[in-house]
């Protein structure tokens, strides 16, 4: 994808190309550059997969400055993103971790609901069993909704493989 971009840039750069077939340059390179992006970010994800640097903060910090970061690309999309993350939920958390995934789920989001839709994040406290079994704990919990058209069954049984795209 580099090499592509490389060249498409220098025929527009050079002036080879004008008008549409600049306009068809320009949308190739934007293509490419969001292949690259992707290719990156799987690499990178992979690559940080380590041991969590954990320590005490407020959880609505992170999941606040995710969606804030994603708040222009929602309005350009005509979705409404809702944050509701009181300031008072503190866990034990991987900051850039908590971003990180809240970046990607909020993403998701969009790309799956439709103009006029909204995408909802929260941050509760809740009482939970651990799956394990045993007495119910106070836990902390980020949720992402959305109004986009849900998974089906074969999307549901692979979305947590590492590389998995619908895309």
């Amino acid at each position: 994808p580099m090499n592509v971009v490389s060249g498409r840039a220098r025929l527009i750069e050079d002036g080879e190309v004008v008008g549409d077939e600049a306009r068809d340059s320009a949308r190739i390179i934007v293509e490419q550059t969001k292949r690259m992006t992707t290719i990156i970010r799987r690499l990178l994800d992979f690559a940080r997969r380590g041991e969590a640097m954990r320590r005490r903060a407020d959880l609505a910090a992170p999941v606040k400055r995710a969606t804030g970061l994603l708040d222009p690309i929602a309005r350009k999309a005509n979705v409404d993103l809702h944050v509701d993350a009181p300031a008072s939920i503190d866990a034990d958390i991987d900051e850039g971790q908590i971003e990180q995934v809240v970046t990607n789920l909020v993403v998701n989001a969009l790309h799956a609901t439709p103009p006029g839709g909204h995408v909802d994040v929260s941050v509760t406290r809740e009482l939970a069993s651990p799956p394990t079994g045993g007495a119910p704990r106070d836990v902390a919990v980020v949720a992402v909704a959305d109004t986009g058209r849900g998974m089906d069954e074969a999307t549901r049984a692979r979305c947590f493989e590492p590389f998995f795209t619908t895309k």
